[in-house]
């Protein structure tokens, strides 16, 4: 049988037994092998455009969000620029003249915007840096404390009882819907509490939870609250009640970011006071808490301090009243705790029957912070130092003028001890700038006349850069 050939083309003979391939196969071989070659090349090819991690820029928006109480809103920046920040609270929205180191208290409202919670937003040069505090002007003192929204934090020592009736507050800054989980830990573990889960925040809306309502329950809680969708600033009013006693108080407790072994708690107000520490294991596993305090000696375990012991994704307390307020440990102005797992912890402590709570301290880089302060700052607290240091404190006065020395407040600072610096009355703001070494700090406060509670403020890094992704140019 002949094949027929295009005319001005020859056929050329195949031999018997071997056919070659045509186009359609040959295709089908090929280009899977040049795809893998191809993206061989892009992989390794170093001036190909590929994944590369996030880099760090400058801010140019930051929010601070404030718990929702009737106090006033205070703003100041770190910066060198001046000009205005947005306060709002709920439909209220001000604009608010801050320049630097100058405390500004952004206009009153009526209520009910009063007491919701207000978010600051700083854009361009006022975005890195910002600092906001909201702090009652009467009655005792409180340290609610005006955080960036965070992805997940944890929150120990609170309660769901009518003896300790904690609220959780949740805050979208944002006009879209965000959601938040909630998982609760109680003494025997993960506590059942469906309800939590998933919580929606409305756009620029706020939603209260009464724990004693949602979970009623005894014992010693920590709440894990972590943002599924949007941003949302998480707070705790920690409550307590002694009921048929009369005696009653409150306080705004501050997140711990994530579990850690070694966990430093800075800030012991009051010398006569009842005192418990709440631990919660976040592991599967039992955890063994040693305490040690601090000192402006020494960091020291004292004589006969029992170990704590928690189980897996449990919560624990220890009473410290027989170990802190002996004789020989007038000097103590914190507690370190070393775990053999991860755990969170904050103390609580009843002062002239109101609540105050330390929180976990959380790292100074070198460089420091800027805090707003209530009235009745009485002491800044410093440990946990990583080497050697020093520390310049400049307290600042409702018009942002100096107080104190010239030069600042100063103090050396090493590792395995605290340092303590007296600060001025009528401090309303505080610098404080690291030089050699990183450390923790925190300010004592307590009420007017040496009595009326008291109150810790923890100090943090302020936000002045985020991570911003790197695009890659789509694939042809």
């Amino acid at each position: 049988m002949s094949h027929a050939t295009a005319p001005g083309r020859r056929s050329r003979a195949t031999t018997p037994g071997r056919r070659r391939p045509d186009v359609t196969t040959a295709l089908a071989l090929v280009v899977p092998l040049l795809t893998v070659l191809a993206l061989l090349v892009v992989d390794v090819d170093p001036a190909a455009p590929g994944a590369v991690p996030p880099e760090r820029a400058t801010l140019t928006r930051s929010t601070t969000t404030c718990p929702g109480l009737d106090a006033p809103v205070v703003v100041t920046t770190t910066g060198d620029a001046a000009g205005e920040v947005e306060v709002r609270r709920g439909q209220d929205v001000a604009d608010v003249a801050v320049e630097p180191a100058v405390p500004a208290t952004a206009p009153d409202v009526s209520a009910p915007a009063a007491s919701l919670p207000a978010e600051v937003t700083g854009q361009g040069d006022l975005a890195p840096g910002l600092v906001a505090g909201r702090f009652p002007e009467e009655g005792d003192p409180t340290a609610p404390e005006c955080r960036d929204p965070r992805p997940d934090q944890w929150f120990t020592g609170v309660g769901a009882s009518p003896g300790q009736p904690s609220v959780l507050e949740l805050t979208n800054p944002d006009g879209g819907p965000a959601v938040a989980d909630v998982v609760v830990h109680g003494p025997r573990g993960v506590v059942d509490a469906p309800s939590l889960r998933g919580v929606a925040v409305p756009g620029q809306g706020v939603v209260r939870i009464e724990l004693a309502e949602e979970i009623p329950r005894r014992g010693d809680l920590a709440l894990h609250v972590t943002t599924t969708r949007g941003r949302v600033g998480a707070a705790v009013l920690d409550r307590f009640d002694e009921l048929g006693a009369g005696a009653s108080g409150s306080e705004w407790a501050a997140s711990q970011a994530e579990p850690a072994t070694d966990v430093l708690l800075l800030g012991l107000p009051g010398e006569e006071a009842l005192r418990d520490l709440v631990v919660a294991n976040a592991s599967d596993d039992e955890a063994r808490v040693a305490v040690s305090v601090v000192t402006t000696d020494s960091e020291f375990t004292p004589e006969g301090s029992p170990e704590l012991d928690v189980d897996p994704q449990g919560t624990a307390s220890l009473d410290l009243g027989e170990v802190l307020n002996g004789a020989a440990l007038d000097d103590v102005v914190g507690l370190r705790l070393e775990a053999s797992r991860p755990v969170t912890a904050a103390l609580r402590t009843v002062v002239e029957g109101d609540l105050a709570v330390t929180p976990a301290a959380e790292t100074l880089g070198q460089g420091g912070t800027t805090t707003v302060l209530p009235t009745g700052a009485t002491e800044l607290v410093l440990a946990g130092a990583t080497g050697g240091g020093t520390v310049v404190a400049t307290p600042r006065d409702a018009d942002g003028d100096a107080l104190g020395p010239q030069e600042g407040l100063r103090a050396d600072l090493a590792p395995a001890r605290a340092s303590v610096l007296e600060l001025p009355e009528g401090t309303r703001l505080l610098e404080v700038r690291l030089r050699g070494t990183a450390a923790a700090a925190s300010v004592v406060v307590r009420g007017e006349g040496g009595g009326g509670g008291a109150a810790v403020v923890r100090l943090h890094d302020l936000e002045t850069t985020a991570l911003v992704g790197a695009v890659r140019p789509a694939l042809p």
